[in-house]
């Protein structure tokens, strides 16, 4: 259900490396994450937020895990750039990017429906950035919990 990524802090950029034992090179060094929030803190719509948690975990969190914290494998969504904020509903219900793997969603989601995940992922998003809930994050990371439970 993903929620470890935030704890690496380089990235793998699809390196296969060959070892010889006589070499005399050196592996190419690891690129480092940025993890920026992409948003500037700002009042948001609670009750939005609120129903687009319940439209996040039955629609995103398979892929993008749970509080929208990605295990690596998809985008983390919390750490969305400006640019892709500002094209959510593109990316979304159009299919902006189903070339790459990301699901369309026009056919189950309103308009209304995603600006509410949007919400719920910005609040997440800015959660994210304070101590408290990364201190806390690293002792729930180590706890399973059924996704079923994470919709109350």
């Amino acid at each position: 259900q993903g929620g470890h990524a935030h704890q690496l802090t380089h990235e793998n950029p699809g390196h296969v490396l060959a070892f010889r034992l006589d070499a005399a090179g050196t592996a190419p060094a690891p690129h480092s994450i940025e993890r920026t929030v992409g948003v500037e803190d700002r009042a948001l719509d609670e009750a939005a937020a609120r129903r687009g948690q319940s439209l996040y975990v039955v629609h995103c969190l398979r892929c993008h895990g749970a509080r929208a914290a990605s295990s690596g494998v998809y985008p983390d969504l919390r750490f969305s750039t400006a640019a892709i904020h500002e094209m959510w509903q593109e990316i979304v219900r159009e299919g902006m990017f189903e070339a790459g793997g990301m699901a369309r969603f026009d056919d189950v989601l309103s308009q209304d429906e995603v600006n509410d995940v949007h919400a719920y992922v910005i609040a997440e998003a800015l959660n994210s950035q304070s101590w408290l809930t990364r201190l806390t994050g690293v002792a729930a990371d180590s706890i399973c919990i059924p996704a079923e439970w994470l919709a109350d």
